[in-house]
């Protein structure tokens, strides 16, 4: 059972540098700590990390949208998360941010009652993980910087934010391959592109011999 909504707190963390995506930049990071304690002790924790202005939400408001459910959360059945899970999308139905946290926070005191990883929660069983490192939207010049930078952490799948500029874009994904021939390259236009552009740009790599081992929202909905 869930014996408490748990913790709340926000945080603001200032970035390294400037995250931007096609339609939107941060410079610091404003999220909401959700943490949910179940019957036996054990203890979830769940972040939800809105980003202005690419989504409506605040940090005050996912606090205030938290708060409203943490009531509702005492008593649920947890072992039933599924379950639990309709029963928040009925009750903050235009906040999925706030229920992903939420619901983190209970897969993680869950499996922490079972003593049970979560990747073997999830049908998995390597002790290794494979990620990918993002380039923001930015300057040739910084493109390659930071391709060299994720190559020294020992990173070999590169995303990188697209759909300011489509010449721009081309010319960074030549000097990002250029600096990181073997690597995987990941595109991601946030729905900035038009078809047509999408394509064209497609057709400039290929041109290159650069092929993409994903492309990322490239168009609106």
């Amino acid at each position: 059972m869930c014996e408490s909504g748990g913790g709340l707190c926000s945080a603001k963390a200032t970035a390294a540098s400037t995250f931007a995506i096609s339609s939107a930049s941060q410079d610091a990071v404003t999220s909401v700590l959700v943490m949910l304690k179940l019957s036996d002790g054990s203890v979830g924790y769940g972040e939800c990390a809105p980003m202005r202005p690419f989504t409506s939400h605040t940090q005050a408001g996912n606090l205030a949208a938290v708060e409203t459910i943490a009531g509702w959360l005492v008593g649920q059945g947890a072992t039933r998360p599924l379950r639990l899970s309709r029963g928040l999308k009925e009750r903050l139905p235009g906040n999925a941010p706030c229920r992903a946290a939420i619901e983190m926070a209970l897969l993680d005191a869950l499996c922490r009652h079972w003593k049970l990883p979560m990747h073997h929660y999830f049908g998995g069983s390597s002790d290794r993980l494979k990620t990918d490192y993002t380039i923001s939207v930015g300057t040739v010049a910084k493109a390659r910087t930071d391709t060299k930078a994720i190559l020294k952490r020992g990173i070999t799948e590169i995303k990188v934010k697209v759909g300011k500029d489509i010449a721009l874009d081309f010319e960074r994904l030549l000097a990002i391959h250029k600096a990181a021939p073997a690597a995987g390259l990941i595109l991601d236009a946030n729905q900035a592109y038009t078809a047509k552009m999408a394509l064209d740009l497609l057709k400039q790599l290929k041109d290159r011999r650069i092929t993409p081992v994903l492309f990322e929202q490239p168009v609106p909905n």
